[in-house]
């Protein structure tokens, strides 16, 4: 049976990273700051392995332009995805426990993440997690604004 490993990013998957979560040119460049922003003590960016391969991600982010979002008692929760022959196995919550768990460890008190209103099954993950709303907002992607969600978990 395959163990799941879930790890800070490292330099020597930074490529496979890449190629996953920069399908176009405007992602690409996006994800490769995010990546460099890593690797300098920015943000913590993790990725959950499996069979050697990368199938899941999140982040935790110490700064955000809403400083309802992100402060120096909150981190902010950006880019949990897992590919999708991969979820409903656990791996979701795996990554948001090493996330709070470097929270915490960060003397964070709380951390706060944006979801789209029409994602429920992220919804119902954060929920169950302990996640609640407490504002809504708006999301830029790709120049394009998004109507959000704003979910908070005290530590």
């Amino acid at each position: 049976m395959a163990v799941l490993e879930i790890t800070p990013l490292h330099p020597h998957q930074a490529e496979d990273f890449l190629a996953w979560r920069g399908e176009d040119e405007v992602s690409y460049l996006i994800v490769q700051g995010e990546v460099e922003a890593h690797f300098v003590g920015q943000r913590v960016l993790w990725v959950a392995v499996l069979d050697g391969a990368i199938v899941g991600t999140v982040q935790l982010l110490f700064e955000h332009p809403d400083p309802e979002l992100a402060d120096e008692h909150s981190g902010y929760i950006q880019a949990l995805e897992v590919r999708p022959d991969y979820r409903r196995l656990g791996i979701a919550s795996a990554l948001l426990a090493c996330v709070e768990r470097e929270a915490v460890g960060r003397g964070l008190r709380r951390v706060t993440l944006m979801v789209e209103p029409d994602n429920v099954g992220a919804q119902l993950l954060y929920r169950k997690r302990g996640y609640r709303q407490f504002k809504r907002s708006v999301f830029g992607w790709k120049g394009v604004m998004y109507p959000t969600l704003c979910l908070e978990k005290v530590l």
